[in-house]
């Protein structure tokens, strides 16, 4: 059975504001890797979902949050 966890674009697309996000998600990546190796054969993913509609996204102008 497969293990997935959640890392998010912007640990490979940070923009301007969001470093501690950023790290959060690249350290996820890291930790999934890190993880896939330790328990193979059990496979273990990542999800990076992108921008979601949220609250959070709102003040993003359209155009940037379709580029992301």
């Amino acid at each position: 059975m497969p293990d997935t966890t959640d890392a998010g674009a912007a640990g490979s697309r940070p923009l301007p504001g969001s470093s501690v996000v950023s790290a959060l998600c690249g350290a996820m990546e890291s930790l999934t890797r890190a993880l896939a190796m330790e328990l193979a054969p059990l496979r273990v993913n990542a999800v990076a979902p992108g921008v979601v509609r949220t609250e959070l996204w709102r003040e993003l102008p359209g155009a940037e949050r379709e580029g992301l």
